[in-house]
C-alpha cells in the first residue's frame, strides 16, 4: 500500500520481486485498508480474479 507506515511499499515490491509474486500497488492504502477499508470488497474481487488465473494456468498446463 501507498500510505502503509508499517511496511513500505518498496519492501513489498522487493519480496514480491524476490519471490517471482506478483506486486499491485493500492493507491492512497494503510496497512489494513485492504482488508477493513472501504476498497476492501473490490480488493478482494481483484484477490479472487487472480487466484482464478493461476489456477487456471495451472490447469491447463497439468492437461497438457
Amino acid at each position: 500500500s501507498q500510505y502503509d507506515d508499517d511496511i513500505p511499499m518498496v519492501v513489498s515490491r522487493a519480496v514480491a520481486t524476490r519471490c517471482s509474486g506478483d506486486f499491485e500497488l493500492l493507491p492512497e492504502c494503510t496497512h489494513v485498508g485492504p482488508l477493513l477499508g472501504s476498497d476492501a470488497p473490490g480488493v478482494a474481487g481483484r484477490a479472487v480474479d487472480w487466484l482464478f488465473r493461476r489456477v487456471s494456468k495451472k490447469v491447463a498446463l497439468t492437461s497438457a
